[in-house]
């Protein structure tokens, strides 16, 4: 029998993965354009602990004959192991002529503990590569990685659901004969909540045994689900039971993100002017924390925040709150996706002109690229695309696909 946690991880290719096949069909594209020959940005693979991220960077190495250069949280924290260990493979092939891919594992839990340089290194390692890199994340709107934003394509992870976990148990049991009865694989897909690796290690650790043996493995500790997390914050009238809902999400749910989930739908559940002002009091004082966490890398005032948040919010109500009204998914995260491509574009023009015209990335996204985006745009209109294309590629060597994003507007 292998053991548990190597039977998750060591796959030969990702038709083992469980579930999320458009993730596995995204990188497998990411590597056949990079074995093409096009050039492609690190991809960054998010999403829940125990859904296959992990094993499917290994399973894509293996099945592409990739050569695995990684570093996990307990390798790298600093500048100097970032440069020493990757620099050289990101540029380089092995002896006998295989690719070499980077593998950057849970890089937003390590992100707080990075020293001072090494988010630049990991941007100039990206910027520089000639490898294909992989960076693994369990939120890609982590606070700790929005440094990588602009700089990396994403593809994600997602629960897997009952029924094909449940199929995939079955087959599991057959080939390792671990003969499980389908009420024990039953009670293992109750328990894994959409979790594939811990479902896996319920299985060897529940081989051969019957239905009552099914009990020895506790229901897991799992991450709430947002929407029931509010929902007790909302409900509630005690200080313990709020801040008891919202330390359950404190491990998948940043903060920030909790802010947002928080403002969108307050005004669904307080319709009561008072309460809605002392709601949004409270999650008003709450950003200040998060602010001073920020500004002081002190994460102490973390636990500020959520207490407003939770508690504060909740002790704001005089009244019972709405329950007829649905939850809504945070606006401002769906404008993020929506402007994904033309931030991470403008990004990428902007860094360019950086050289020439000796700003940050952000005054020339604001200030320069509408200037020049009217310009291209005249430029076409008159029949003058020549000398604009002559000029961009000259000055700020900008690529034709670059130029013509400069037409669309803003």
């Amino acid at each position: 029998m292998p053991p548990t946690n190597q039977y998750v991880t060591d796959v030969a290719s990702l038709n083992e993965i469980v579930g999320n096949d458009h993730a596995v069909s995204e990188l497998r594209k990411f590597a056949s354009d990079i074995e093409a020959g096009a050039k492609r940005r690190p991809m960054l693979i998010y999403g829940p602990s125990g859904t296959g991220k992990t094993a499917s960077a290994h399973a894509l190495a293996a099945e592409f004959k990739w050569n695995i250069v990684e570093l996990s949280a307990s390798d790298y924290r600093d500048k100097e192991t970032i440069e020493k260990v990757l620099v050289a493979p990101s540029n380089s092939r092995t002896l006998f002529g295989r690719r070499n891919v980077i593998i950057l594992d849970e890089i937003d839990e390590l992100a707080p503990r990075f020293d001072k340089g090494a988010n630049a290194a990991i941007t100039k390692l990206i910027h520089e590569s000639k490898s294909p890199m992989l960076l693994i994340a369990n939120d890609k709107w982590d606070r700790n990685i929005s440094f990588l934003r602009g700089l990396v394509d994403d593809v994600r992870f997602a629960k897997v659901p009952d029924d094909v976990l449940r199929v995939s148990l079955s087959g599991l049991s057959d080939r390792e004969k671990l003969g499980l009865t389908k009420n024990v694989i039953d009670a293992i897909v109750k328990r894994s909540s959409g979790d594939v690796r811990s479902a896996f290690i319920d299985a060897f650790a529940l081989a051969g045994s019957n239905d009552e043996a099914a009990d020895i493995i506790g229901l897991r500790d799992r991450d709430a689900d947002i929407f029931s997390t509010l929902d007790k914050i909302f409900s509630t009238y005690t200080i313990y039971a709020s801040q008891s809902a919202r330390s359950a999400l404190s491990d998948d749910v940043q903060p920030e993100m909790m802010v947002n989930w928080m403002e969108e739908n307050i005004p669904k559940r307080y319709t009561y002017v008072k309460d809605n002002s002392s709601a949004f009091d409270a999650l008003a004082r709450s950003t200040i924390f998060l602010s001073r966490a920020t500004r002081s890398q002190n994460y102490g005032y973390w636990r500020y925040a959520n207490l407003l948040m939770s508690s504060g919010v909740a002790l704001a109500k005089r009244n019972y709150p709405n329950t007829a009204r649905k939850y809504a998914f945070p606006r401002i995260i769906k404008e993020l996706s929506v402007s994904k491509e033309r931030r991470g574009m403008d990004r990428q023009i902007a860094i360019k002109m950086q050289r020439g015209i000796h700003e940050s990335v952000s005054v020339i996204t604001k200030e320069h690229l509408p200037l020049f985006s009217a310009m291209v745009r005249a430029a076409e209109k008159n029949g003058e695309d020549a000398a604009v294309v002559n000029f961009f590629e000259s000055r700020y060597n900008l690529s034709e696909k670059e130029i013509k994003w400069l037409e669309k507007p803003a």
